[in-house]
């Protein structure tokens, strides 16, 4: 066993596990596989989390995908561990978990459906044409106004939809209606302090950020949050309970460690 493994199984809280996790993450080592599988059924919460993450967020295994599927339509597990299943499917691109993250779109738990949604999301069909079913599954999250969790980092599980179907083609209403959200957005961004950051997170990886509209109308409209005394990087996110637009900042510093749905989504 290596030592990185040894770290990660010796671990027994979340502060401890989530640094070998991810490392192990980047880390292509066939001999990992197996102890990491093994993992996913551990009694300790965080460190199947991190089985799954470290098997599948970056790792090219094809080994990793029929765990991975099992967590996620695991309904005894926690939403946090099936959750991360699903973000990692999503980067894994397999065909073979499409039908599980339809499925899991309509799950009970909102942080499921969440990043089952961004998880269809993450797919690169052939000639750009997103499988109809694919599309159906995304259309029925569109009023979901639920999020993903409790710790107050992100948005809908509708608006992470709407940002899915960006990509559902030109006779599909999905681009012409992000394109009208962002707008709105950035047109009013002190009324529509809940959309900011998800506005901000996916119109810079959109046509629209070649758009020179769009980019005056964000530059207007981070203007606008910053001449009200708020900071544009955390307006809008949840925080204690509380939306990080009801009080101005006071000199606090931005947490660097947080980032939008490019990358690593889910944060202990």
């Amino acid at each position: 066993m290596t030592e990185l493994l040894e770290r990660f199984f010796g671990a027994t809280d979340w502060a401890e596990i989530v640094d070998p996790a991810r490392k192990l993450s980047t880390r292509d080592d066939p001999a990992e596989v197996l102890p990491l599988i093994a993992a996913l059924s551990d009694p300790l919460e965080a460190r199947r989390w991190g089985a799954v993450y470290a098997l599948g967020f970056t790792r090219r295994d094809g080994r990793v995908i029929r765990p991975l599927i099992q967590v996620l339509l695991n309904r005894e597990e926690t939403p946090r561990v099936r959750a991360q299943a699903a973000e990692c499917l999503g980067m894994q691109g397999k065909r073979k978990a499409v039908n599980a993250l339809i499925k899991c779109c309509a799950d009970d738990s909102a942080e499921v459906r969440f990043w089952s949604v961004f998880a269809l999301g993450q797919y690169r069909w052939r000639r750009n044409k997103t499988p109809r079913a694919v599309v159906r599954a995304l259309e029925a999250r569109l009023e979901d106004n639920d999020g993903p969790d409790h710790r107050g980092r992100w948005w809908t599980v509708g608006l992470e939809a709407l940002a899915m179907l960006r990509f559902s083609g030109p006779r599909h209403f999905g681009p012409r209606l992000f394109r009208d959200r962002v707008l709105q957005v950035f047109k009013d961004p002190l009324n529509h302090s809940d959309e900011w950051q998800w506005a901000t997170g996916y119109w810079d990886i959109s046509e629209l950020y070649c758009e020179l509209e769009v980019q005056a109308l964000f530059d207007a409209a981070v203007r606008t949050i910053s001449e009200a005394g708020f900071d544009p990087v955390v307006f809008g996110r949840k925080k204690r309970g509380t939306l990080e637009c009801e009080v101005p900042r006071q000199g606090e510093p931005v947490d660097a460690g947080e980032r939008l749905p490019e990358g690593s989504c889910q944060r202990p």
